[in-house]
C-alpha cells in the first residue's frame, strides 16, 4: 500500500509469473536463478545473493542444472588451489581450532579463486559445514 509522502509508490513489485530474459524471446530458466546470477525483472536487475535452505537443497539435489552446487565437481575444480587455499585458511584459524567464520571463508576463497563464482563458493562453505 502507498505511504504517505515515503516517495515510493505502493503495489506488487512482480506477481509469480515466466519472465523474459531482456532482449530475448526465451524466458529465464532454473539454470539462470542461482547465487551470484544478476536477472532482470520489470526493468530492474536484481542480484541473487542468497537463498533459503529448501532453494540450496534442490539445486545440490539437481546438479545437472545447477553445476556449481555439486560439492564434488566444485571441490574438484578447486583443487588446483588447494596451496593457496590451506595457506589463507591456516591464516584465518591462527588457534588452530578448525573452524573460521562463514563470511570470511567465502571472501578469502573468492579472492583467492579468481574464477569462482559465489554458488560455487557457497557450495563449498556448505560441503566443510560453514555455519
Amino acid at each position: 500500500p502507498p505511504v504517505k509522502t515515503s516517495g515510493r509508490s505502493g503495489g506488487k513489485f512482480a506477481e509469480r509469473c515466466r519472465v523474459r530474459r531482456p532482449g530475448s524471446a526465451e524466458y529465464y530458466a532454473e539454470a539462470d536463478v542461482y547465487l551470484g546470477a544478476r536477472v532482470v525483472v520489470n526493468s530492474r536487475t536484481l542480484a541473487l545473493v542468497d537463498a533459503d535452505e529448501y532453494t540450496l537443497r534442490y539445486m545440490e539435489a539437481h546438479p545437472e542444472v545447477f553445476p556449481a552446487a555439486d560439492a564434488a565437481a566444485v571441490a574438484a575444480r578447486m583443487a588446483s588451489y588447494g596451496d593457496v587455499l590451506e595457506r589463507e585458511l591456516r591464516g584465518m584459524d591462527p588457534g588452530a581450532t578448525g573452524e573460521v567464520p562463514a563470511g570470511e571463508f567465502k571472501a578469502r576463497v573468492l579472492e583467492a579463486v579468481p574464477d569462482a563464482g559465489e554458488q560455487e563458493v557457497h557450495t563449498l562453505a556448505r560441503s566443510l559445514g560453514a555455519r
